[in-house]
């Protein structure tokens, strides 16, 4: 048990769960019963007593958990939720995908009735936050800001590993923009891609990341490494006729062969291909170049379209891999996407290798390529040689046994 404890808010209409929960949190001093969802909210407004804890019963009269959740939104809510309820586990795993979704940390989920020693076991999860109790903004940066950092190089690369997960050997490296900004230090993508996409920037931003991947694996190459990378497209890149030229010219310059290269377009962004997208990604397989399906399962694509786009490589989404050995749906959809790329004679990657469950679950499903943070985060290139040296001693041949 931590040393503080958390004050809890347990909310249920049912006064037999209230008084059933109390027993079981009978240690925790400061906690708190209410049967209507109202009457949390203004214990919640009242500012001093705002829990740390909301133990939440998605099926309540008046407000249930889904809105009550959207109203904790509202009010900047920095504790954590808990949710209970006596729905079948299916749509209490989608509940639990609805609140992380609104950036409030889930504990986890419990089915009625409610088993005393799970919920002690979610409730002493909890930690609390670190540094200040609000979340910390979102700068957007202007298109205007963006050309400067582009025309003073400020856009680095940072590339994260991709390994075999049959024998542990690094395969390649996901290429992944970052801006260095002088003020705010390392700014992620998220934060400027869509002021390049709507200004008209994207393609410059594109060609310069994949110009400084095809320089660094054109020096890893001279170093006796025959890694592969990938570059992320836009599908305002595809719209470009000219892109499969483009890109063949870049890697002829730098002389790296076409089949040590990686274009992922992400799945979402195939619903709106046009002819032209189409004919690029078809041109760039013809070049020999890898075209692969990124984030799948998180789009809205047919099986004909992924059937009739030229795609050989398809990456499973994140959040069908993550923790998916203890979530039975995450776990069928990550099923379901392999065998489809396998029917397809696809290579398959699994993004958001986070733990060595993850590992363990990925390697045994037979997926071909695992990338993610327990494998390595993002390295800028001057890191890349030392990460090799250290990946090779401490054994990566070993965690794929």
């Amino acid at each position: 048990m931590h040393s503080t404890n958390p004050k809890i808010l347990v909310l249920d209409d049912d006064q037999f769960i209230l008084s059933y929960i109390r027993a079981i949190l009978k240690s925790y001093d400061d906690a708190s019963f209410h049967a209507r969802a109202t009457d949390a909210l203004d214990a919640i407004d009242s500012g001093a007593d705002a829990p740390d804890i909301v133990i939440l019963d998605l099926n309540m009269p008046e407000m249930d958990g889904i809105q009550l959740v959207s109203a904790l939104q509202d009010r900047n809510f920095q504790g954590s939720v808990i949710l209970i309820s006596g729905v079948d586990q299916r749509l209490l795993e989608t509940s639990t995908a609805i609140v992380a979704r609104h950036d409030i940390r889930v504990l986890g989920w419990l089915s009625k009735p409610v088993v005393a020693e799970k919920l002690l076991q979610l409730v002493s999860a909890w930690k609390p936050e670190d540094g200040s109790s609000t979340r910390p903004t979102r700068t957007q940066f202007s298109s205007g800001e963006l050309s400067i950092a582009m025309r003073d190089g400020e856009l680095l690369n940072a590339y994260q590993p991709k390994v075999d997960m049959l024998t542990g050997s690094v395969t390649g490296f996901e290429a992944l923009v970052r801006w260095n900004h002088a003020d705010k230090g390392i700014v992620g993508p998220d934060q400027f891609i869509p002021a390049a996409e709507e200004s008209g920037l994207i393609s410059g931003l594109t060609d310069l990341v994949l110009e400084n991947a095809l320089r660094d694996l054109n020096r890893w190459t001279a170093w006796g490494w025959n890694h592969s990378v990938a570059v992320n497209l836009s599908m305002l890149n595809l719209a470009d006729p000219k892109l499969p030229d483009k890109v063949s010219r870049v890697a002829a310059r730098y002389g790296i062969k076409p089949s040590r290269i990686t274009l992922e377009v992400t799945e979402s962004a195939i619903v709106d291909e046009t002819c032209v997208a189409i004919d690029s990604l078809t041109r760039l397989r013809l070049k020999g170049f890898h075209v692969s399906i990124d984030d799948f399962g998180t789009g809205y694509s047919s099986m004909e379209k992924v059937r009739d786009i030229a795609f050989d490589q398809l990456k499973i989404d994140r959040g069908f891999v993550t923790s998916a050995s203890d979530d039975s749906t995450k776990a069928s959809i990550f099923t379901a996407s392999l065998d489809l790329s396998r029917y397809l004679g696809m290579n398959t990657v699994a993004e958001g290798i986070e733990t060595e469950r993850d590992w363990s679950y990925v390697r045994d499903s037979g997926c071909q390529t695992g990338q993610g943070y327990y494998i390595s985060k993002p390295l800028f290139a001057g890191d890349v040689p030392d990460w090799i040296g250290m990946w090779g001693r401490d054994g990566g041949a070993a965690r794929a046994g």
